[in-house]
């Protein structure tokens, strides 16, 4: 596939299925053999809807995308992310706390499917503003 169909691809499952929580969409932009790489997830499609179940019932969140990479293999998304954190989350009780944070997720396509998905979350600032480290969090606040 094109450079430009991996790209939009992309685009689409970070606005509609990780932003919106549509999980039927999942069927159209992840391959049936797809890993999620970021957790202990299922194989496959049922992988993807566990991590973004998961997320929607941890946090009310909006996205936004800042920059996207691509070419006809790879895309990699530049996001943040900011919302409520309402369900537990990393061993984290729900804390009724606004958080942002920023990751970067890496995918893989083929056939103009994601076969792969990875997300780097910048899991320090997320902690610190869960005020979840303790005494540690003064050698990492802004």
């Amino acid at each position: 596939m094109s450079v430009d169909t991996n790209r939009d691809a992309a685009i689409r499952y970070f606005n509609d299925v990780v932003g919106a929580g549509n999980l039927e969409l999942i069927d159209d932009l992840v391959h049936p053999e797809a890993q999620d790489l970021s957790g202990d997830w299922s194989k496959g499609r049922e992988g993807f809807r566990e991590h973004i179940s998961w997320f929607h019932s941890s946090f009310e969140l909006e996205i936004a995308i800042d920059r996207v990479i691509a070419d006809k293999e790879y895309v990699v998304v530049y996001w943040r992310v900011k919302g409520r954190h309402i369900g537990p989350a990393f061993g984290i009780e729900p804390s009724g706390k606004v958080v942002e944070n920023s990751a970067i997720s890496t995918m893989r396509f083929r056939d103009g499917l994601i076969v792969e998905y990875e997300v780097l979350f910048n899991m320090i600032n997320l902690l610190v503003q869960l005020e979840s480290l303790g005494s540690w969090a003064a050698y990492f606040s802004k």
